[in-house]
């Protein structure tokens, strides 16, 4: 936890989604959800991908964000554009289904290979 705050205090957006993490899911100290919440979107502003697809996966479920599918491809594109399969795997549904984006099957079918080519299965 210590060295977590240290390298974020540092500017360190990887150690800002892991803290974020710590409280979520009360890994050293007690769960505050929020807190946890508040470093994930911290940490995604600063361009972590993980964390990015994280608030994503927020706002898409309604899971401590207000549900909203054009913010949740906003944040799924920017994990995605990174290079992170999992997003871009979500990116692919969402254009599949129309879901916070117009229905689009060839960006669903570009997303999906891409996350394939990233390792994504």
């Amino acid at each position: 936890m210590e060295k977590y705050k240290e390298a974020m205090e540092q500017g360190n957006p990887d150690a800002e989604f892991l803290l974020g993490v710590c409280y979520s899911e009360g890994l050293g100290v007690d769960i505050d959800e929020e807190k946890g919440k508040e470093l994930f979107f911290e940490s995604a502003q600063k361009g972590n991908a993980l964390a990015q697809r994280t608030i994503g996966y927020f706002y898409l479920s309604g899971e401590g964000f207000e549900k909203d599918d054009k913010e949740a491809v906003k944040w799924y594109r920017k994990s995605a554009s990174q290079g992170y399969s999992i997003a871009q795997n979500d990116l692919s549904t969402c254009y599949y289904n129309g879901t916070g984006i117009k229905k689009n099957i060839k960006m669903a079918v570009k997303w999906l290979k891409k996350s394939a080519e990233s390792g994504y299965f």
